[in-house]
């Protein structure tokens, strides 16, 4: 049943496989038929060089007897040059054969070398003839070459031949069958080829024109499917040719596919240009819309993801510089002023810490100013309360300012003669205390995640100022410590020194009472020796 519904569903598929593979069969026979003659043919041509080689090796043979018999008859070296011929061409025809019939697998290659053996034996004997001829014995020569040394020779040679002969012809015989036997599977092919691939054809043929008419009424959804899904540019579709609806569906498909790549690479500049402007209202709901909501959400996307990065790298350096500067208050406000206008494209900046006064009144002290000319002219110390600074130290909140008036800052702030017509302060707090205040103005306002950048900035250096705050009073109590127990170490070194004098005044008052308490015995032994006598 499966099979059944394969083959109804996919009858032209099937019909055209089919006699695809009677074509591709035929044409291996084609080439395998070419291969099979090339055989044939090669075989032939070995077959013949054989026969040539047979025919030099008997020619080889004649040519020595006619050599020698013929300088027997006249003694003139110009009846020796077919002896001499074989004796030089012999052996090379003979290697020639051997190598010939080796391709060939002829197995009786005894034979070979027999004949060959016969036919070097025999031209050495037919040189020792020619020799005694030579020499003027006439009768040993005629003696030797009536025994007709020439027929074992001719037996041997006629025995290898004939061998041969048979082998050849039984290749030519076999390479025949294969090449005939080729003709008729070929017949047999093209004739199965020709009486399934027409009815086939046919079939093929009505089937084609039976799924035309499904094509066109695909093509009619299609087009009527991209206005509904992909993009409607308000075109015929009663006017459109097929190829052309094939171009217009593959047009919107690379231009999707163009739209979302150029996306994907961070252009969010791209549109859909087969959507109008005059479209809007049917093209709501399909993917040419779809595409530009996506743009529009990854460009916002992407915004905030470069805004997040470049606040995460402004926070980077900002606790870069006071972790690096943390010995050095001064140069740490400098780098810090400095990056942080830099950084957020300001045109002036300063700072002010938070400091204590002699009087124990707190105040705002100018730690770094950048991009001013006359820096005398600052104000480096402002009360608390007073200006923009102090009003944003009391007030814990950002203050930003635009459209300055001309002078209104060098009345209001310490940013010198410059009029930038934005201002911004934010407060460093630290644990909701107040460390000092950050002073930016520039010709542009701050975007507002500028705005968060440097109030979250502003904690971190609110913190380094509390640390340094902490590590300066700690330093001061260090000092003072080590100024007490210096004093202590100078008060206990006296103490010692006394106490050492007064342990020498008491040995020595030991040492005389010990003396006196002597002295007093030795008088009252005395007294009492004088009154013993007296009573006496």
């Amino acid at each position: 049943m499966n099979i059944r519904k394969f083959l109804e569903k996919n009858s032209i598929f099937v019909s055209i496989q089919l006699t695809l593979g009677l074509i591709g069969i035929s044409s291996l026979l084609t080439f395998y038929g070419k291969y099979q003659a090339q055989q044939f043919d090669d075989i032939k041509e070995k077959i013949e060089r054989v026969d040539e080689l047979i025919n030099y090796v008997q020619t080889h043979r004649n040519n020595i007897t006619k050599g020698t018999k013929a300088f027997l008859l006249e003694p003139d070296d110009k009846f020796l040059r077919p002896y001499e011929a074989a004796g030089k061409q012999f052996a090379n025809h003979f290697d020639t054969l051997q190598i010939l019939l080796n391709t060939q697998g002829f197995t009786e290659q005894k034979r070979l070398t027999e004949a060959k053996s016969a036919i070097k034996e025999y031209h050495e004997l037919m040189g020792e003839i020619i020799s005694y001829k030579r020499q003027g014995n006439d009768s040993t020569a005629l003696a030797i070459y009536k025994t007709d040394p020439g027929y074992p020779v001719w037996k041997v040679c006629y025995e290898f031949t004939n061998q041969v002969q048979e082998f050849e012809n039984e290749l030519y015989i076999a390479a025949r069958d294969r090449y005939q036997y080729y003709l008729y599977v070929t017949t047999v092919m093209q004739a199965l080829l020709f009486l399934i691939g027409v009815p086939t054809l046919i079939f093929v043929i009505r089937q084609i024109k039976k799924s035309n008419k499904l094509r066109l009424q695909l093509f009619t959804n299609l087009l009527e499917s991209r206005k509904t899904y992909l993009v409607d540019d308000q075109s015929d579709n009663d006017q459109q040719s097929e190829q052309d609806s094939i171009e217009y569906i593959i047009s919107d498909l690379q231009t999707a596919s163009r739209f979302i790549n150029r996306v994907g690479q961070g252009d969010y500049s791209v549109t859909w240009d087969n959507a109008k402007s005059d479209d809007q209202a049917e093209n709501a709901d399909n993917l040419a819309t779809a595409l530009a909501n996506m743009r529009e959400q990854m460009k916002v996307v992407k915004q905030k993801d470069q805004q997040q990065l470049w606040i995460t790298e402004g926070t980077s350096k900002v606790a870069e510089i006071t972790r690096t500067h943390q010995s050095d208050p001064q140069l740490m406000a400098d780098q810090l002023l400095s990056y942080l206008v830099k950084y957020t494209s300001s045109n002036q900046g300063s700072l002010f810490f938070l400091q204590e006064e002699i009087s124990n009144n707190q105040c705002l002290t100018l730690a770094a100013a950048y991009a001013y000319d006359k820096k005398r002219h600052m104000e480096k110390t402002v009360k608390i309360g007073q200006g923009l600074v102090g009003q944003t130290y009391l007030e814990k909140k950002t203050t930003l300012l635009t459209n300055i008036p001309d002078q209104y800052v060098i009345i209001t702030s310490g940013l010198g003669e410059a009029t930038p017509a934005n201002l911004l302060l934010i407060p460093l707090i630290f644990n909701e205390q107040v460390m000092g205040v950050l002073e930016l103005a520039s010709f542009t306002t701050w975007p507002p995640y500028q705005v968060d950048f440097l109030e979250s900035v502003g904690e971190i250096i609110a913190s380094s100022i509390a640390t340094l705050d902490v590590s300066s009073k700690t330093k001061q109590l260090l000092e003072q410590s080590q100024q007490s127990t210096e004093e202590l170490r100078a008060q206990e070194e006296e103490m010692r020194q006394n106490m050492e004098e007064l342990q020498a005044t008491q040995e020595e008052m030991q040492r005389k009472t010990e003396e006196y308490e002597t002295i007093i015995e030795q008088k009252q032994a005395r007294i009492e020796e004088l009154e013993a006598s007296v009573n006496q």
